[in-house]
């Protein structure tokens, strides 16, 4: 769990101390994370259409 909390820590991405203080102690529960991938989806696809508006035609 410490390092997937570290990859999604310099990401941003990570889960509040509650949950991830719950992830640490009991069983992880894959429902936790559920709004990373949409989250990580999303942004990564603002910042491509950033960059491609920004590009000379």
């Amino acid at each position: 769990m410490h390092d997937i909390d570290d990859v999604l820590d310099d990401l941003g991405l990570n889960l509040g101390p509650l949950a991830r203080a719950r992830q640490w102690l009991l069983p992880v529960d894959p429902r936790a994370y559920h709004r990373v991938t949409p989250h990580m989806i999303r942004r990564t696809a603002a910042t491509a259409a950033r960059e491609s508006a920004s590009e000379p035609v």
